[in-house]
């Protein structure tokens, strides 16, 4: 049951992460507070802004603030889907066996910042898209597949941030992918 008392723990919680928050980003006040509700609220974001107004420095000050892992994907035209879910490598046993073992790609952080997203391939755009919107990715091992839960070793993911540049001519990809997330908003960063 919320209590009033619960409420202003909460409101008092919220105001010592925003004066943390303020260490590290100065300014841009709207954007921390859309920021922080989308996490409250486990949203995806899409910053867009010039380079160099803070949109990394934001995510991953966020990152320290609220102790969880944080991944920073930069989408290149030759980055694969397996680079960003993650793939199943050879590894030796202690008896010296070879077997397969997954290796989780960087969509397993608590905290996901997907840089120029409308810069990769289709398939690498759907690869990020479909684990975020199911939240359960599926890895082929010899004894089958298996489902895993996105997310860090703090459970599931809290926010998942798509970095754009402001009139890069990628904008409308990027808010497509926006709108296949579920919750998402847009904060535009100024200078």
């Amino acid at each position: 049951m919320i209590t009033e008392e619960s409420i202003l723990q909460f409101s008092k919680q919220c105001e010592n992460i925003f004066t943390q928050i303020r260490r590290d980003v100065i300014g841009q006040q709207e954007v921390v507070e859309g920021t922080v509700i989308a996490m409250i609220a486990g949203g995806n974001v899409l910053l867009e802004g010039v380079p160099g107004v803070g949109k990394t420095r934001l995510v991953r000050t966020l990152g320290r603030v609220f102790s969880l892992p944080f991944s920073r994907i930069q989408f290149t035209p030759d980055l694969m889907p397996a680079d960003v879910t993650g793939t199943n490598i050879i590894v030796k046993d202690d008896n010296g066996n070879s077997k397969f073992q997954f290796q989780p790609g960087p969509i397993f952080s608590n905290i996901i910042l997907a840089d120029e997203i409308n810069r990769a391939t289709p398939k690498t755009q759907s690869a990020l898209l479909e684990a975020s919107r199911v939240g359960l990715l599926a890895s082929a091992g010899h004894e089958g597949t298996h489902l895993q839960r996105i997310g860090g070793a703090h459970g599931d993911r809290v926010l998942q941030v798509l970095e754009g540049v402001s009139g890069s001519g990628g904008e409308g990809v990027q808010r497509q992918h926006l709108a296949l997330l579920p919750r998402g908003g847009h904060l535009d960063l100024h200078q």
